[in-house]
């Protein structure tokens, strides 16, 4: 499994290496050339769920359908089911596709009518009141096939689309929004919080806190955004943040406490030319341990070098726009 959805990735060559993954998010970011994305992703045979949504490869003609043809494995593509249905459009437009490159062994080519030309207007929107039915009816019967899908399959991560809070607020901050966290990056933190709550009970102590906090600065979860707290005063002004007036006394604070605060402080890209040592570095560990024949721990090293990537790059943005 790679997530590398919210990166301004611009390619993808590093997946070939990857050839039993099985799931491949790859929403929000730059991609482009459909022709040449699918040269890359048909060669993962194993593939089974992919998204691409959000890249300018989705608004290419019939994106949908040339994914399906060329990927015949995939089940699920942009979080949808893929329908017995889109399967057979797939095959048809395959098959159009062959005979139309077929020679026409010296006849004149057929003038090809118009609907216009053949049809009057009434027709016409006779026609067209038909497809708008078709469509829905197509539309319907797609959502139920996917939630049949959904109910028997097991519980996966599908990607993390962004609340009305985070859209709310990248909506405020435009082009700023590097002073928040995604989605994503708050799932990023959860982990972090989970591996400091030794014995499961959902919470941290007072000073747990303080050392979880730090390693937040520090980015020992190489998320490539830190906080801006800079002093045991500003940590401990989060600290009463997350708690709230009527559980001020408490020594110990919840998950829950702590994602509804984390994007009520400020958020700091890291340096850019720092995130490059850090891409470079687990590149040559991902080759490592590939040459080793050490997948799993290849595939942990380059996720992490495509994440910070698409993070350098949007942190040079930020580096641009502070020197105007």
């Amino acid at each position: 499994r790679l997530y590398c959805g919210n990166n301004q990735l611009t390619e993808i060559e590093v997946v070939k290496n990857f050839k039993f993954i099985e799931i491949l998010l790859l929403s929000n970011n730059q991609l482009k050339d459909l022709e040449h994305i699918l040269g890359i992703l048909s060669k993962l045979t194993f593939l089974e769920q992919l998204e691409l949504d959000g890249n300018p490869v989705a608004e290419e003609p019939k994106y949908r359908l040339r994914i399906i043809q060329k990927m015949p494995k995939l089940k699920i593509l942009d979080r949808h089911a893929i329908t017995v249905q889109e399967k057979a459009k797939a095959q048809k437009m395959e098959a159009a596709k062959l005979a139309s490159g077929k020679k026409n062994n010296g006849e004149a080519p057929k003038k090809k009518i118009m609907v216009s030309e053949a049809f009057s207007q009434g027709e016409r929107d006779l026609y067209l009141e038909v497809e708008r039915i078709k469509k829905k009816r197509e539309e319907a019967k797609r959502k139920k096939e996917e939630e049949e899908l959904r109910a028997t399959m097991p519980r996966t991560y599908v990607g993390m689309p962004e609340t009305q809070l985070i859209t709310s607020l990248r909506a405020q901050a435009k082009t700023n929004y590097t002073n928040i966290l995604t989605d994503a990056e708050v799932y990023d933190v959860e982990e972090m919080f989970r591996a400091r709550d030794k014995k499961g009970t959902g919470t941290i102590a007072a000073e747990e806190f303080k050392a979880f906090v730090k390693s937040l600065i520090q980015d020992e979860g190489n998320m490539g955004k830190t906080p801006k707290l800079k002093t045991d005063t500003e940590i401990e002004n989060f600290w009463k943040l997350t708690k709230g007036d009527s559980e001020e006394e408490k020594k110990e604070v919840t998950w829950a406490q702590i994602a509804k605060a984390i994007n009520k402080i400020e958020w700091e890209m890291v340096d850019s030319a720092e995130l490059k040592k850090r891409v470079d570095k687990f590149y040559a560990e991902a080759n490592k341990q590939l040459l080793l024949d050490h997948k799993e721990e290849a595939m942990k090293f380059a996720t992490l070098a495509v994440h910070l990537a698409g993070t350098r790059d949007r942190s040079k943005a930020v580096e641009v726009e502070k020197k105007r």
